[in-house]
């Protein structure tokens, strides 16, 4: 049964999810069609892959996942086609995909598209006519030529001289909890037991939580989450909000 989702900044006000989720659908067969999100804020790459990369371990061999986020700094008119831990990431070739694979091996086939093919809405004229024909068992090979996609340059927090580790906000969720881009792994190993002290905005940690409710109800923490990130949340609230905290804010962490 094959299996294509879809993530997008898309939203659903507009009549362009329905168009994609109708030339699936048109296209017949037993093609499943799921949707991840398409909350995604407009051209924000980031929110995308850390969206992508947290559910791929929860799908079948051979699913195709179709990420439709443009990013405005990068305008080549290419698709790209990865192979990536038994399934496929489609998307344009512009840096987003490099943030699901976080240079992990991988195989990728570059498209290039007939100017014919690629208008104002390429998910619709060009993307979601190639993950139809990945999900039926075509081979990339007929798409493009194997190459390398875009890579991203915010694939990893940075180390300083000093030994003060700097990452950054890449999402928040609907409870408003700040997804970092740290993982839990790469803290513990820079951690190694000792101290710490982990500091944004105004706000400094100094345990790592396992738990909402390993603090008291209304107060803030510094959490493991499940998608094997570091997240600053809340017990009953939202860091967002009571902490000011936004995408892209920077945080430090010091050993102490």
């Amino acid at each position: 049964m094959p299996i294509i989702t879809l993530t997008s900044d898309l939203g659903l006000k507009d009549y362009y999810v329905a168009a994609l989720k109708g030339m699936i659908f048109s296209a017949g067969g037993d093609i499943t069609f799921v949707d991840i999100s398409h909350g995604v804020m407009p051209f924000n790459i980031l929110e995308a892959g850390f969206l992508v990369r947290s559910v791929i371990p929860f799908y079948p061999k051979g699913s195709v996942h179709l990420v439709c986020v443009e990013n405005p700094k990068i305008d080549n008119k290419e698709l790209a086609i990865v192979l990536f831990k038994d399934v496929f990431l489609i998307g344009p070739n512009n840096e987003v995909l490099s943030l699901i694979t976080e240079d992990q091996e991988s195989r990728s086939w570059i498209c290039k598209p007939e100017y014919s093919e690629f208008h104002s809405f390429p998910a619709l004229s060009f993307y979601t006519k190639i993950a139809i024909e990945i999900a039926r068992g075509t081979d990339p090979s007929n798409f493009g030529i194997e190459g390398k996609i875009e890579r991203s340059l915010w694939l990893n927090p940075t180390i300083s001289k000093n030994n003060v580790l700097r990452g950054n906000i890449i999402y928040s969720d609907h409870f408003g909890n700040a997804v970092t881009n740290l993982k839990t792994q790469e803290f513990l190993k820079f951690q190694a037991g000792r101290n710490f002290t982990f500091s944004i905005r105004n706000v400094v940690f100094n345990r790592l939580m396992k738990h909402y409710s390993d603090v008291t109800r209304g107060e803030p923490l510094l959490l493991s989450g499940s998608h094997g990130m570091l997240e600053v949340a809340f017990n009953d609230g939202s860091a967002y909000k009571l902490l000011g905290i936004k995408e892209d804010d920077l945080f430090s962490i010091e050993l102490v």
